[in-house]
């Protein structure tokens, strides 16, 4: 990635292009209690679904976390450039994506991870759970096949077990 970020911006210098340039980063984050999804019983949708609300914070832990990789790649002694522009790493900076994972990870045991590999909730006997939150970690790239994947494999395995 060095080499061809580096090539990047060579070829921007050479053709003369200036302007503002937009950096994306991808970070799994610490499993927290605060960090939830409620079903809105008040609101509903055009097909009579209740909404769903997302609450999402950052613990200071993981601005920390973000704040030290951002600064190793493109801060002041940056491995992909030097940046002596970079100021205090501020949340509001932090864009969160579109999907929300990792808060209830694929485990062997409860301390590994709240659902097994069958995608059921451990400690339960008929709540099984499909979607980006059982990830380990975040990938970089769209998760929306994985996700069909495992549903379908989920929905062999409860037709099976039925």
């Amino acid at each position: 990635y060095s080499f061809f970020f580096k090539l990047v911006i060579a070829i921007l210098s050479i053709l003369n292009l200036k302007g503002k340039y937009s950096y994306e980063f991808f970070f799994s984050q610490n499993q927290s209690l605060d960090n939830m999804i409620n079903i809105n019983r008040q609101i509903k949708d055009d097909y009579g679904l209740c909404k769903s609300d997302i609450i999402f914070s950052f613990t200071d832990e993981d601005k920390e976390k973000y704040k030290t990789f951002i600064e190793y790649l493109i801060g002041k002694k940056g491995i992909l450039f030097q940046n002596d522009k970079i100021s205090d790493f501020e949340t509001k900076k932090i864009l969160t994506g579109l999907h929300p994972s990792c808060t209830t990870s694929i485990g062997h045991n409860e301390s590994e991870g709240p659902v097994d590999k069958n995608l059921k909730l451990i400690g339960y006997k008929n709540i099984f759970v499909c979607g980006s939150s059982i990830f380990k970690n975040n990938g970089f790239t769209n998760p929306t096949w994985t996700i069909m994947a495992l549903s379908n494999r989920l929905s062999s395995f409860l037709s099976k077990n039925d």
